[in-house]
């Protein structure tokens, strides 16, 4: 039985907390002891291996000082677990999580870092001014002292090839699963042709970009969703005028997840930059068309398909040129993804388990030392390690 220790300081409604919690779940019905640091009103799988320490979240949220104070919080939390544990495992969903690494030295502790995104845009995008300017700064550092890293995405993976090899981390990339169903669709539904996006409305994910490139499509017979928190962002509001825009529907935020993908015809991620999207993903494996936007990890998602990607550079009409192609040539993109909807079906928590067990059962001496000497680079695609 080991224990795991992990620190959560961002929403519930991010898919990092979805997977923490599934990994959580698998974790102690593996026998092992978890101990999760998170807000009170987070919600906590069920189980006795499962327990919390709260999280403070002081109410001054002056530039973000609240969420400074949380980290500072989880970092205390975390080393009074680790020193009542015999050599217990770290776990951080990205940086801004992981900032008890640098606490490390004072517990004997395996620590393990899971990149879900560049800190970079998170900090400058997500994040208010002090709290994102803390995670920029402290970005490499806790990288630095993680033993091993799981990546999503091998573009990420390599790009840090550097700082693994200088500093002997473990490395490897494991893509996000989907549980979602097939729906090998080769027509469009009975109604308008509709366009999809679900997820977060924050800067980063380019929302507008999408409504403007839909509004240039000009075709009154299709319809845009938009699903997330819109309630949040005050930009969002000129877009509810039905009279202006009778084509455009909002929805609330989980509501009906199912649903969502069931109207939709095509999904459209416009994000400046996204690792590995848990709402484009979906799409792909139920067999929905999609069209992301060419950065980050979404170019390695559709297997580099240069007709199931756009360029952001050109701007809002070259989208609406192909949302109206998508629209057009509906069997044919149909056709195009089909080849993806299986390579995503695989149980994530279960290959990050034996991830986890191949880290922690290297005799201590053992693994430090080849850390020093290569650190390991192990690639997985649907839970097949290779």
């Amino acid at each position: 039985m080991k224990d795991f220790i992990a620190v959560y300081n961002g929403s519930m409604d991010k898919g990092c907390w979805l997977r923490l919690r599934n990994l959580a779940w698998h974790l102690a019905g593996e026998g092992h002891r978890v101990h999760l640091v998170v807000p009170d009103a987070f919600t906590l799988p069920k189980h006795a291996n499962i327990t919390r320490l709260t999280l403070a979240r002081p109410r001054r949220q002056w530039l973000g000082l609240n969420k400074v104070l949380s980290a500072a919080h989880g970092v205390v939390q975390a080393l009074r677990i680790a020193r009542r544990s015999n050599e217990p495992v770290w776990l951080a969903f990205d940086t801004h999580n992981g900032m008890s690494f640098l606490a490390g030295r004072l517990v004997r502790a395996h620590k393990v870092l899971f990149i879900r995104g560049k800190a970079r845009y998170q900090g400058k995008y997500n994040e208010p001014l002090l709290y994102g300017w803390l995670i920029r700064a402290l970005n490499r550092s806790i990288k630095r002292r993680a033993e091993a890293i799981v990546y999503n995405n091998s573009s990420a993976r390599i790009s840090d090839e550097r700082l693994h090899r200088k500093h002997g981390i473990l490395s490897y990339t494991l893509y996000n699963d989907s549980s979602v169903a097939p729906q090998c669709r080769f027509a469009m539904g009975k109604g308008p042709f509709t366009i999809g996006y679900c997820g977060q409305l924050s800067k980063r994910k380019n929302v507008e970009f999408l409504i403007q490139a839909f509004i240039d499509m000009g075709d009154p017979a299709s319809r845009l969703v938009i699903q997330g928190n819109w309630q949040k962002y005050d930009w969002a509001q000129q877009y509810m005028d039905k009279e202006r825009f009778p084509n455009i529907e909002f929805r609330a935020w989980g509501k009906d997840m199912s649903g969502f993908y069931r109207d939709i015809d095509l999904f459209v991620l416009p994000s400046l930059f996204d690792d590995f999207s848990n709402a484009a993903l979906d799409a792909i494996a139920q067999g929905i068309p999609v069209l992301l936007s060419s950065t980050g990890g979404s170019p390695e998602m559709v297997d580099h398909d240069s007709r199931l990607l756009f360029d952001l550079e050109k701007g809002e009409r070259h989208l609406a040129e192909r949302l109206s192609y998508v629209r057009d040539h509906y069997p044919m993109a149909c056709r195009e993804v089909e080849s993806l909807t299986g390579k995503y079906h695989f149980n994530w928590p279960e290959e990050v388990s034996r991830i986890l067990q191949g880290i922690t059962d290297r005799p201590r001496g053992e693994s430090l030392a080849k850390r020093k000497s290569s650190p390991e680079q192990v690639s997985a695609s649907r839970g097949s390690l290779s």
